[in-house]
């Protein structure tokens, strides 16, 4: 014990029971909380040195112990001894591992919508993130590099490539050109929507109602599937109006602009 309170000492510490004192002793911890600037407290039965870290008393040292390591801001403060676990512990809501030797890290949340910002990469292979589905099919999405160009997906293009096939899905080119790679176009139902369906005439016209109103009136086309006969179509930013013949049925294909 007399060493450390030699070393206190030395560190400019004034021992007393005074109300300034930077040093007072007592039979046991003090807990709970507390003012930070207040005097340590040395307990000369456990040997033990408290202070106030953060607004709540805690023991920082005790006899033949000395005082505990700082963390080091180095890794941001979070108690951890590698940049990794650092990152790890810094992943609020989520699981950060480092892989391959720090090019590669796997962002684990259960958040409805976890968001993850990726900057880097060099001229010849731009940043990427790699995304698993609860189906078990992985995706890269991100930017290609110029030894990265597939096809129509140029450098600086923005992509998606499906592991499993080989293939890439979907890019949009830096002049903002967009490319449907080797896929189909699919509203996802059975049932008419805004981009494609079929009408059925009636006393020769037929309306549908956009699901949304358009700045700008869509372009649509539309056919007749029952005969050869003509159609024609109006557009309004709300409506979809066909005209031909009788009780004709009528395909319809609309692309929205704005």
């Amino acid at each position: 014990m007399k060493y450390v309170v030699l070393m206190l000492a030395m560190a400019g510490f004034v021992c007393g029971q005074s109300s300034n004192a930077r040093l007072r002793f007592s039979p046991t911890d003090p807990s709970g909380s507390c003012s930070n600037g207040t005097a340590m407290v040395w307990n000369w039965n456990s040997g033990s040195l408290s202070g106030c870290v953060s607004g709540t008393w805690g023991v920082v040292a005790t006899s033949g112990g000395g005082i505990a390591t700082p963390v080091s801001i180095a890794n941001g403060g979070t108690g951890q001894t590698t940049a990794s676990a650092a990152l790890n512990a810094l992943a609020a809501g989520g699981t950060l591992t480092n892989n391959a030797a720090g090019q590669q890290f796997t962002f684990t949340s259960t958040a409805n919508s976890p968001t993850v910002t990726i900057t880097g990469g060099s001229a010849s292979a731009g940043p990427q993130l790699q995304i698993v589905n609860s189906a078990s099919k992985t995706y890269d999405i991100g930017t290609l590099g110029s030894g990265q160009a597939v096809g129509a997906a140029t450098a600086g293009s923005f992509f998606i490539y499906d592991q499993g096939a080989a293939t890439m899905r979907f890019s949009i080119d830096i002049n903002g050109k967009t490319y449907i790679h080797g896929a189909s176009i699919n509203t996802g139902t059975a049932s008419n929507t805004d981009l494609a369906g079929t009408l059925t005439l009636v006393g020769g016209t037929i309306t549908r109602t956009f699901s949304k109103s358009y700045t700008s009136a869509p372009i649509c086309v539309a056919t007749d599937t029952t005969a050869t006969n003509a159609v024609q179509t109006s557009v309004t930013t709300t409506v979809l109006t066909i005209n031909g013949t009788s009780t004709d049925a009528v395909s319809y294909i609309c692309m929205g602009r704005n």
